[in-house]
């Protein structure tokens, strides 16, 4: 059961940071500042879910 658990979590951490990876590499490839501030806005919960903080 426990094995369980820690192979959820490291896979939710996982998918935490595929998705903050593609986020952060929209926000280095883009040009507009509108964009690049939503994008910033978007990484702000990834970033706090694999700091650990909710």
């Amino acid at each position: 059961m426990i094995a369980i658990n820690t192979a959820v979590t490291v896979l939710y951490y996982l998918i935490c940071a595929f998705f903050l990876a593609a986020i952060a590499y929209n926000f280095v490839k883009t040009r507009k500042v509108q964009e690049s501030v939503l994008y910033g806005l978007m990484m702000i919960p990834f970033i706090l879910r694999l700091l650990r903080l909710k």
